[in-house]
């Protein structure tokens, strides 16, 4: 399912549970397959040359438009998109498709974004791929009526 500026404003309630994460959500949402690295003290040399080779830091560029602060800390850089996503239809609605689905590994096998979040007390309205999962979880109950 492809998110529309529309869907992106409105807020969001975090009503997600654990069980609530199956393969006819995961297939409209794709948000864990966003390969992301989180790094420790990271120093702001480091974090610009990340950006000045296409990669997305997190946290973002401050005002001087060259990094967040001059300070050495934790980042986040994010890879992108894995390379076995591909986008396609499911059921007849644009979503996603892993090419080695049969074969993925353990991790993405096992993974599930609100249990994850609750073991890492990160289940909260700033979590964005929850707020990302929250909204396609929405939609696929809008649409089913």
């Amino acid at each position: 399912m492809v998110m529309t500026k529309e869907t992106e404003k409105e807020p969001v309630k975090l009503t997600l549970r654990v069980s609530d994460i199956k393969p006819e959500l995961c297939v409209h949402c794709a948000a864990c397959c966003t390969v992301e690295l989180h790094l420790n003290n990271v120093n702001s040399r480091m974090r610009q040359f990340y950006r000045s080779v296409g990669l997305t830091v997190k946290p973002d560029v401050g005002i001087d438009k060259k990094d967040c602060c001059e300070e050495t800390h934790d980042c986040t850089v994010v890879l992108g998109p894995c390379i076995h996503l591909k986008e396609g239809m499911v059921g007849g609605v644009a979503g996603y498709i892993c090419d080695v689905y049969d074969q993925r590994s353990q991790l993405c096998q096992e993974y599930n974004c609100v249990a994850w979040a609750l073991a890492h007390n990160t289940y909260n309205s700033h979590n964005e791929l929850l707020l990302k999962v929250q909204k396609v979880y929405d939609q696929l109950h809008q649409m089913r009526g």
